[in-house]
């Protein structure tokens, strides 16, 4: 069916409606001849561009266009005079200033009344803004994907719609596990009120502050978490969701509990330092005053009781701040050893000797083989260690029962044993040994005198000359605490003999 040509007047109407609505246009709409030739070019383009109409009209597009983009034009060029629409694609064109914009372009052919075609119309839409959005969103979703946090997010529904990767690691859900999902795996049934509080809340529009709560993670085990919810508003200022932030506090509560627990060593020590220099101050004060006051009426024997209380004392107090010394010595890892060539058996002869008095020398035994070799370490450490596990020996048993110490050769070393038969180690107190301060008690449950000190330097003294530490206690029937030491090696002395 033919069309019926429009009048001069249709036509001179229908033609300054499409001028308008090309120059009301907030896109930049320009016209060409096939030659690429500029016809016409509307507000929007002067102000997406920089040029007038002026400028441009009777010009190329030479001038927004950048010089690795003109091929695409030829291309286009190409394609309108083939009759070819070209639908929206992203390019990029340069301004007057010679900044570059990017747009979305299409292109469409002019045809003339016998269908010829004889330009081309462009329409180029300004996608700075939805550039920019689209970048910023990723770099918020790089920035959520890289968060040590987990970062998540639910309808008011409670369906999850975006779990991190932080999220999976330290919940152990993935992300197909939960989202989609209208309830959360990690609230346990005893903070399910908690969660709906905080629903509430969050439709109401209430931002809830960080605070300390604990969450399930998959394989059923609890984690304590800093956790922040925050409501998400539509454009409109609906609340349509919320997102949260969960910070993984575990190690900040362990470190915690640790603080807290050397807080309370630090102030038993402290008093028991006091309580056992006092002691001995007090007694060494108390005998030194009595001798001053009366010395003229005490006879030879009870003076030389008393000195001996009070050397006895002093030395005790000395030992009392050497262990405390050494430790600090330790921990500060400033602690250093004379390596050295020697005979254990000698040593350990001579720390039975000190340890005893002419009372309880019937107690001590010393069983070894005829010949042992010689050792390699730090003889005063190793002299330390031995009077360490003699007094605990001597703390821990009856007046009467038998201390002994046993060398053996155990593939390639010497193994000291200190066996006694007192009370032994019960299964409540077996944690705490060679821990600092660990200080056990009698067969009373009174805690014996002493800095709690002992085991914990002769572990550290033991493992750092390349030996180890252990010990066997059956309660009531004695325990037996053994060490090794390396022996010597070649070209060194590498026998004594037990006479």
């Amino acid at each position: 069916m033919a069309m019926k040509p429009l009048g001069d007047f249709e036509h001179d109407n229908r033609l300054a409606f499409l001028t308008s609505i090309v120059d009301s246009s907030n896109d930049a709409i320009v016209g060409r001849k096939t030659d690429g030739t500029i016809m016409s070019w509307n507000p929007a383009a002067e102000r997406m561009y920089g040029y007038l109409a002026q400028e441009m009209i009777g010009q190329t597009d030479s001038l927004i266009v950048t010089s690795e983009f003109e091929h695409e034009d030829i291309e286009n060029q190409q394609k309108i005079r083939a009759g070819i629409k070209i639908e929206p694609y992203e390019t990029v064109r340069i301004r007057k200033d010679g900044s570059i914009i990017p747009i979305s372009l299409t292109v469409s052919p002019i045809y003339d009344e016998n269908f010829k075609v004889i330009g081309s119309s462009g329409i180029a839409r300004d996608i700075t803004r939805e550039k920019q959005g689209s970048q910023n969103a990723r770099n918020l979703a790089s920035i959520v994907d890289s968060s040590n946090d987990a970062i998540t997010s639910r309808l008011m529904d409670g369906t999850y719609t975006s779990w991190n990767a932080a999220a999976e690691r330290i919940f152990g859900f993935s992300a197909k596990d939960v989202l989609g999902q209208p309830f959360s795996p990690l609230i346990a049934p005893q903070h399910s009120l908690e969660d709906a509080e905080n629903l509430r809340n969050v439709r109401s529009g209430t931002k809830i502050e960080p605070y300390e709560t604990f969450r399930m993670k998959k394989d059923g085990s609890t984690i304590a978490i800093s956790l922040t919810i925050s409501p998400i508003f539509d454009d409109n200022s609906v609340v349509i969701g919320s997102s949260a932030i969960a910070r993984d506090i575990s190690k900040e509560k362990e470190q915690m509990q640790q603080l807290v627990k050397a807080t309370e060593q630090r102030n038993e020590f402290v008093a028991m330092v006091a309580h056992d220099i006092r002691a001995p101050a007090t007694s060494i004060s108390g005998f030194a005053q009595l001798l001053l006051d009366r010395w003229d009426s005490i006879d030879e024997a009870k003076k030389i009781d008393h000195l001996k209380v009070i050397a006895r004392r002093a030395e005790a107090l000395s030992k009392f701040v050497e262990d405390v010394l050494q430790v600090s010595r330790i921990e500060a890892g400033e602690f250093t050893f004379d390596i050295q060539v020697f005979s254990i058996i000698d040593l350990a002869q001579k720390a039975l000797l000190d340890i005893q008095d002419p009372k309880t020398e019937q107690r001590f035994h010393f069983i070894a083989p005829d010949e042992i070799p010689l050792v390699l370490g730090d003889k005063d450490g190793q002299y330390s260690i031995l009077m360490n596990l003699l007094t605990n020996a001597v703390k821990f048993s009856p007046e009467s029962a038998p201390i002994t110490i046993k060398l053996a050769l155990i593939e390639g070393l010497v193994q000291v044993s200190v066996i006694d038969h007192g009370i032994g180690i019960a299964e409540v107190d077996q944690s705490k040994l060679f821990q600092k301060f660990g200080r056990l008690p009698q067969s009373g449950g009174e805690k014996v005198s002493g800095t709690g000190l002992g085991l914990f330097i002769c572990k550290n003294l033991v493992e750092s000359q390349g030996g180890r530490i252990w010990w066997e206690s059956t309660p009531d029937q004695g325990a037996t605490f053994s060490y090794t030491i390396p022996i010597s090696g070649v070209g060194t002395p590498t026998v004594a003999r037990f006479l």
